[in-house]
C-alpha cells in the first residue's frame, strides 16, 4: 500500500518516518472517533438499530449502568444522531430514535457485525445476538459486503491506496495538532462481558487510532506516539490491551533488547472496512475543517474509491428499512 503526495513524492507505508505529516490526528477518521469513539456509544447504537428506543430497555438489554447510559444518550442527542420523542408526559418519558445522520451509520454497524461473525467467540452469542438478516429487496438471507461502486470489486486493506492532495496543504493542516490530547489511561468504563470487550477494542477512539498508526507504517512505540501526539500512559495501556486481545503482535527489535515493533494481526486488518465506513460517514456528516485532504483509490480498477455496503445476494446497497432481522429461535422482527 502507498501514500502518494501530489508533489511527486511517493512513500511506502512501512517506511513512513516520524517527521512526516501526521495523518491521523487531522483525519476524517479522527473526526468520526471524536464523536463516536467510546465503546458504549457503539453498543447503544447497535441496539437502536435493533429497535430498542427506551431508557430502561437500553439499560436492561446491555447491562450498561444508568449514569453511563444517560451520558451516552445525551451525547447522541447533542450530535444529532438521536432525537427524543415523548411517549409519556406525566412524568415525562422519551424514546430515543435514530435521525437521518444516525441511520447513515448503518454501513459501520453492518461491518462491525461482519467482523464479529468472523472473529468473535460463537460460544458467547446470546439469544439477543443470534439472528440472520434478510434483504427485503431480493427476499434472500444475506451477508453485507463492502464493494467499490466503480467495479463492484471487494474493498479490503490491501486493495486501497491513499493520496494526500497537497503536501503544502498537509503541512498547514497539522499545525493545530501539536498540542497533546487528553484522555483516561484506565479501563474502568469497559464492559465486563468478553464479547463486548473485544468489540470495545475496535470502537474505542484511542485503540482504533493506534491500529491506524500501525497500518500507515508507524511500528515502534516512539513512532506511534509521535504520530498520534498521545500521552505515554494511554499508549502503553492501549497497546497492552490490543496485544492481549489478539489485534497486535510484538516483535523484538534485537535479541536481548526489550524493545518491540508492533504489527497488525489478520483480525486487526479485517477492521479496515469499519475504518473506511467511519471515514465516509465523517466526510458526509461532520465538519472537515482542518482535516488533511486525503482521497482513496481502489487499486484493482484504479478509480477514486466510492465504497458501499451491499447485499451479498443481489448487490444492491443496503438501507435500514430494507432489512429484516430473523432471530434463529424466535419469530421474525424488523431490524429497525
Amino acid at each position: 500500500m502507498f501514500f502518494t503526495y501530489h508533489d511527486g513524492m511517493e512513500k511506502r507505508s512501512d517506511n513512513v518516518k516520524p517527521q512526516a505529516p501526521r495523518l491521523l490526528p487531522n483525519s476524517s477518521l479522527n473526526r468520526a472517533l471524536s464523536v463516536l469513539g467510546d465503546g458504549w456509544v457503539f453498543r447503544v447504537l447497535r441496539h437502536a438499530f435493533l429497535g430498542v428506543s427506551r431508557f430502561d430497555e437500553f439499560h436492561l438489554v446491555d447491562g450498561i449502568n444508568r449514569r453511563t447510559l444517560s451520558k451516552v444518550l445525551k451525547q447522541l442527542l447533542e450530535e444529532g444522531i438521536f432525537y427524543a420523542k415523548p411517549y409519556q408526559y406525566k412524568p415525562l418519558r422519551q424514546e430515543y430514535k435514530l435521525t437521518e445522520k444516525g441511520l447513515a451509520l448503518l454501513p459501520t454497524m453492518l461491518m462491525l457485525r461482519t467482523w464479529y461473525s468472523r472473529w468473535g467467540d460463537p460460544a458467547r452469542v446470546t439469544a439477543h445476538n443470534a439472528f440472520n438478516m434478510r434483504h427485503r429487496g431480493c427476499g434472500q438471507l444475506f451477508q453485507p459486503r463492502m464493494v467499490c461502486l466503480h467495479c463492484n470489486g471487494e474493498v479490503s486493506i490491501t486493495k486501497v491506496r491513499y493520496e494526500v492532495v497537497s503536501a503544502t496543504q498537509a503541512a498547514d493542516a497539522i499545525r493545530p495538532a501539536r498540542r497533546r490530547w487528553s484522555g483516561d489511561a484506565g479501563d474502568a468504563a469497559e464492559p465486563e462481558d468478553g464479547m463486548a470487550r473485544l468489540l470495545y477494542s475496535i470502537t474505542d477512539r484511542w485503540s482504533h487510532l493506534i491500529l491506524g498508526a500501525i497500518f500507515i507504517g508507524q511500528h515502534s512505540y516512539t513512532a506511534i506516539r509521535q504520530e498520534l501526539v498521545i500521552a505515554s500512559g494511554i499508549l502503553a495501556h492501549r497497546l497492552a490491551l490490543l496485544h492481549e486481545r489478539g489485534f497486535v503482535s510484538k516483535r523484538r527489535t534485537r535479541p536481548n533488547v526489550v524493545r518491540y515493533t508492533y504489527h497488525l494481526t489478520p483480525m486487526a486488518r479485517d477492521v479496515f472496512p469499519i475504518t473506511l465506513s467511519l471515514m465516509q460517514w465523517s466526510r458526509e456528516w461532520l465538519s472537515q475543517a482542518r482535516t488533511l485532504p486525503i482521497v482513496e483509490y481502489h487499486v484493482p480498477c484504479g478509480q477514486r474509491l466510492v465504497a458501499a455496503v451491499v447485499c451479498s445476494e443481489c448487490g444492491v446497497g443496503l438501507e435500514a428499512h430494507d432489512l429484516q432481522r430473523e432471530p434463529i429461535d424466535t419469530p421474525n422482527s424488523a431490524l429497525v
